[in-house]
């Protein structure tokens, strides 16, 4: 599949999936511990970025990173990503 075909087929799913090297997987549903774990790493880093360039998103944000996509638990991105996308960009420094 496409990077282009993904990204079609993604905004349509009933399901997240993530994209790498050209193959999709289908994501698996989280337990409930695995959400307050994640929920409490969000909020952490929600209060320890205030005031700061940087935002935390939650496992619905998909990251491209190298071509590939992702859908991480919780992060942090702290460059200038002010559209409205579906995704993040992943910046090599």
């Amino acid at each position: 599949m496409t990077e282009a075909e993904y990204l079609n087929f993604e905004s349509t799913a009933e399901n997240k999936h993530q994209f790498i090297v050209g193959k999709v997987y289908a994501m698996a549903e989280a337990s409930v511990s695995h959400n307050r774990i994640a929920g409490n790493i969000f909020s952490e880093f929600k209060v320890a970025f205030k005031g700061q360039p940087c935002e935390s998103f939650i496992s619905d944000m998909k990251v491209k990173a190298l071509g590939d996509y992702y859908y991480p638990d919780v992060m942090v991105v702290c460059d200038d990503h002010k559209d409205d996308s579906d995704y993040v960009k992943h910046h090599r420094n």
